[in-house]
């Protein structure tokens, strides 16, 4: 692929939101200008905070009541710019988009999907055109029963954006960014949380998408380096003398 100008993207971002302000009317007062006249610095991020969640409610509520074909309209004006441009779309905007991005994965809208539909997420999920379908239905079972999928869904958009000078950045990366976050945050009950008592290994890698097989060694990498690091600091700490 041939790299976008900066003013390239510019345009197809706008182009995006006229596209999806006319597949999604939802009526959403302007944000007003936070009075920080008196505030602590601490009191104005929680009112910024506060607006920015209640800004995602209405967002999520409106988007949800959309039949499956406006939210695939939403996927198509969203394809060509790429998720990861759209730093420079208005927050509403980005709102939407990641709203949709939920939807859309969801196990009963992907029930919903013709095969070219599916295969248009999968894209904008950043999986290869020949398996995007199949594998849109791996992650949307994922999700279903496995919070750091769901949670990766979730913060898909706002972390694509994060990541825009990341080549090839795609939903197995953010959830390899989930995962080794949650397992750094509580490196000692990840491990002892996991049951081998059912676990197949002749089927590993069977309900994983193609990108996320490809990209697994991001995950398995630091996760074993982060036990050697546990497992070491545990063996200090019973030698230490009390």
């Amino acid at each position: 692929e041939i790299p976008l100008t900066v003013e390239e993207v510019e345009i197809l971002v706008e182009e995006t939101e006229e596209a999806i302000a006319e597949v999604v009317t939802i009526e959403i007062v302007e944000e007003e200008p936070i009075d920080t006249e008196g505030l602590t610095e601490e009191e104005v991020f929680e009112a910024e905070e506060k607006a920015d969640e209640e800004l995602t409610e209405k967002v999520e509520a409106a988007v949800a009541e959309l039949p499956t074909e406006e939210k695939v309209k939403v996927v198509q004006a969203v394809a060509e710019t790429k998720i990861q441009n759209l730093g420079n779309a208005d927050k509403t905007t980005q709102k939407i988009v990641q709203a949709v991005v939920k939807e859309v994965t969801k196990v009963e809208t992907v029930a919903e999907l013709s095969e070219e539909e599916k295969t248009e997420v999968g894209q904008v999920l950043g999986f290869t055109e020949e398996e995007a379908s199949d594998d849109l239905e791996i992650i949307a079972e994922q999700a279903a029963s496995d919070e750091n999928t769901a949670q990766a869904l979730d913060e898909f958009v706002e972390r694509s954006i994060a990541s825009s000078d990341v080549e090839n950045f795609t939903l197995a990366d953010v959830v390899t960014e989930v995962q080794i976050e949650a397992f750094l945050s509580n490196p000692v009950g990840a491990i002892i949380d996991v049951d081998l008592t059912n676990v197949d290994f002749a089927t590993i890698g069977q309900d994983m998408t193609s990108d996320q097989r490809q990209k697994s060694k991001e995950v398995v990498v630091p996760i074993i380096i982060a036990s050697q690091i546990v497992a070491q600091a545990g063996a200090l700490i019973s030698r230490r003398p009390f």
